[in-house]
């Protein structure tokens, strides 16, 4: 969406009681949770016909992490690990660095604070191209509420692919096991002045492991400042050599856990195993950001400090020149990989609409991901 028309902004059961009792019980519950949580290569089978339960789930564990790009440095192995990439190809471009800028009828995603600049209503979807036959897309309707609030309504849905059931000793069963997961959301943002922005979401998440289900609930939080707001000579404004100076701040899938019961999958599966209760806690994310324009407001510059409660802190930076109206090119850094990409923006009467695209390279060996949106403001 054209910016300008923003406001710069088998085994026998183990009781509960004896898990921790009993050495061999204590092994297989670390199993199971290793069954879940972990985001490793693994090689565990499917029920054979004598009720033994090995499953290969490891391989489908292994795709459940694999959409975080740099596994091998432990950015995997969290519930929910496809929030951590980014779902719209502007911000994707620039570094990821978006949470004082959330433009565009996808901004609620890096901060939902930012979204009540919006003065049309905004159909968005976007989709991320990867390997290993991962899917990830998000499609959402924003709508202005008397120009000075937004609401919106969002789903996000990722696919891991199947991978072929096999017993113990590796001969194919004929089946298949996927997973999947889905958040429905609403967004809402309102603008309390000219000089802050203040913004909450919240989903439904369902995640999907053959018969395995769970549900849960995400909230985001996020506020933006309008710097040059607080100046109120309009001529010191003119004279600063950095403009539409603007601070984010945002905290994303706080209060969120669910509760995984694998007591489907066994009975599924034939097996006389009672399964296992497991309590998994999605990683809360802190972002902090600012960003500015500057060489006549055509060059836009941000950074962004983000800490995630598993992996530390991370840094970002992006930019974002103008070389014509219609067209944006854009370039950063994402904890080290770079991105890259451009944004194309046509007028259609009384609508507008922007095609995004966006290059992030990956920091291990696989390929790179690409990512597209599409806005359309009505």
């Amino acid at each position: 969406m054209n910016t300008s028309k923003y406001n710069q902004v088998g085994q026998e059961p183990c009781a509960p009681d004896r898990a921790y009792r009993d050495g061999k019980c204590q092994e297989r519950r670390e199993a199971d949770l290793r069954f879940f949580k972990s985001k490793g290569t693994a090689r565990r089978a499917l029920t054979d016909s004598t009720g033994t339960l090995l499953t290969t789930l490891a391989a489908l564990v292994a795709l459940l992490s694999a959409p975080t790009p740099v596994m091998s440095q432990g950015e995997a192995g969290f519930i929910g690990s496809w929030k951590d990439l980014p779902l719209a190809a502007r911000g994707a471009a620039m570094g990821n660095a978006y949470v004082s800028i959330a433009e565009g009828g996808y901004g609620y995603l890096s901060n939902p604070g930012g979204l009540s600049h919006l003065r049309e209503r905004s159909f968005t979807t976007s989709y991320r191209f990867m390997n290993f036959d991962r899917k990830l897309s998000l499609v959402s309707l924003v709508f202005p509420l008397r120009e000075e609030a937004t609401i919106g309504f969002t789903w996000v849905y990722a696919d891991y692919g199947n991978v072929e059931t096999r017993s113990a000793s590796g001969r194919p069963l004929g089946g298949e096991i996927g997973q999947d997961e889905h958040q429905i959301g609403i967004v809402f943002s309102k603008r309390f002045s000219r000089r802050v922005s203040i913004g909450f979401a919240g989903g439904f998440y369902q995640w999907k492991l053959d018969v395995v289900k769970a549900n849960s609930v995400l909230f985001d939080a996020g506020v933006v400042l309008y710097i040059d707001n607080f100046l109120y000579d309009r001529e010191s404004i003119g004279r600063l050599f950095v403009t539409d100076i603007q601070v984010g701040f945002a905290i994303r899938s706080f209060g969120s856990s669910f509760i995984i019961n694998t007591s489907n999958y066994h009975e599924a599966s034939g097996s006389s195993n009672l399964g296992q209760t497991i309590s998994a806690q999605f990683p809360r994310v802190g972002a902090l950001g600012v960003s500015g324009r500057v060489l006549d407001g055509t060059l836009l510059l941000s950074t962004e400090l983000e800490y995630h409660e598993n992996l530390g802190p991370r840094g970002k930076f992006g930019g974002e020149y103008e070389l014509a109206e219609q067209l944006k090119l854009r370039a950063g850094l994402d904890r080290g990989a770079l991105t890259a990409g451009a944004g194309f923006y046509f007028n259609l009467g009384k609508s507008e609409l922007s095609i995004d695209y966006a290059f992030q390279a990956q920091r291990v060996d696989e390929r790179a991901d690409h990512l597209f949106t599409i806005d359309l403001g009505f």
